[in-house]
């Protein structure tokens, strides 16, 4: 269900240039980064998740669950964050931050950066993922550092990176 401060992406119909309106074909919305809380940082509005770093603001919606808001979040405390990704400091700014309850797996919508094919790694903010595992057929054809990608990943890092854990990465719009 929608909830205040979610991110919502819209499809729909061409405006009606007489009425000025257009018809929803599909509503999307969905986490940026779901996963445990790395560290909060008071002083600078902010946390990580899976090496991302989340700033917040007075405008950012807490779920009720998370009472204190910034202050209420401790290391560790399993979270989904609704944001949008400054691109240009590879932040994200959340919108609405909810607690999660345990799951079989992590999500991550993000740039990919520093690739390294040979090791078959990336990193995304300072969160390194590994996509050893990944058939080089499910890759996407344009991988590259800079591609936006949605990524499932293993709740347990190995050698301190994150294991993508889905048979594909799901390439964003820019």
């Amino acid at each position: 269900a929608l909830k205040m401060g979610m991110v919502v992406e819209v499809q729909a119909s061409a405006i009606d240039q007489s009425t000025l309106r257009a018809t929803a074909q599909s509503v999307r919305f969905g986490a940026e980064v779901s996963g445990p809380v790395g560290s909060v940082d008071l002083a600078t509005s902010s946390f990580t998740v899976l090496g991302q770093t989340v700033s917040v603001s007075n405008s950012t919606v807490f779920d009720n669950s998370l009472s204190g808001g910034l202050a209420g979040l401790a290391a560790g405390s399993l979270v989904e964050v609704h944001a949008h990704l400054n691109a240009a400091t590879g932040q994200y700014q959340a919108t609405r931050v909810e607690a999660m309850s345990a799951t079989s797996r992590y999500k991550l919508r993000g740039t990919v950066s520093a690739l390294d094919a040979a090791a078959k790694t990336f990193q995304s903010g300072t969160g390194v993922i590994s996509y050893a595992g990944i058939a080089a057929t499910d890759l996407p054809a344009s991988f590259a550092d800079g591609l936006k990608v949605r990524v499932k990943l293993g709740t347990a890092q190995i050698n301190g990176q994150w294991v993508a854990g889905s048979s594909r990465f799901d390439v964003l719009d820019p």
